[in-house]
Parts: structure tokens; sequence; C-alpha cells
């Protein structure tokens, strides 16, 4: 089983009009630049995954896709918030409240405007049924 996570889009998505540049960014101090060779190493360099792509291959490579959705709904599937209740329910008994750090933490990997949306979460298999049932499945996107 593979498990793959990252910034990316579907084929259709990832080549529009919008990208006609590419899909190359820059982060310097957790902030995007227009111009990703500004600080010249001291910049870090990322581009965006074709998922489409990606599924393809690992199909042709005997894979199946056993799940696709987007890191918000992979969280929420996965408990995340019942976790974190359980969490703060212990640190709220020991007296180390972290309740405004968890949902700000909370906010940026599952809002859609920050990370939720943005990096996606492919599941892949050979051969074998893995239980990945996300309840908001969008292998059909691919």
């Amino acid at each position: 089983m593979v498990m793959l996570l990252d910034y990316g889009y579907e084929r259709s998505t990832y080549y529009a009009a919008a990208r006609t540049n590419g899909t190359i960014r820059g982060y310097y101090r957790h902030y995007m630049l227009e111009d990703p060779f500004k600080f010249p190493g001291m910049v870090d360099l990322t581009a965006s995954v074709d998922f489409t792509e990606l599924a393809e291959s690992a199909v042709q490579h005997g894979f199946q896709v056993s799940g696709y959705t987007s890191q918000a709904n992979f969280l929420m599937d996965s408990g995340l918030l019942e976790r974190v209740s359980a969490q703060q329910d212990l640190d709220a008994h020991v007296g180390t409240p972290g309740y405004l750090s968890q949902a700000e933490a909370i906010k940026c990997l599952t809002d859609p405007g920050e990370m939720g949306e943005s990096i996606k979460v492919i599941i892949l298999d050979k051969g074998r049924e893995i239980d990945a049932q996300f309840s908001r499945d969008q292998r059909y996107r691919l």
C-alpha cells in the first residue's frame, strides 16, 4: 500500500488556463513569493502534482486507486475532531489547555483556503482491498 499526500490537482485543473506558467512556487519564511528565484539558496521551491497522471501511472504498474480525497476530508474521516476532543478533555483534566493552538492548527489543516483543499491524499494498493472508505471519495475527479 502507498499513501501519498501532496499539493496538487486533477489533470483538468492542473492544466487550467490560470496556470500557463506552471505550478512552481517559492516560499521564504512561510510566505509565498511571486518570484521563486528572488532569494537564491534561501527559498523553498515546490511544484504541484498532477494526480491524474500519478494515478494512471500507478495503474499501469499494477496498482489500483483505493481512495482519493482532499486533506480536509481525509483528516475528518480519520477522526481528527474526535481525537482533538479527547485530548482537550485530558488537557482540561490536568490543567494544560491548548484549545486555541489546536483550533488554529485544525483550521490551517482543514480550511479550503489553507491546506484543506490544496493538499490531496491518494491511496494506492496492489492486489488487496484496503479499507479506505472516504465519506467524500473523489476518485471520479481523476
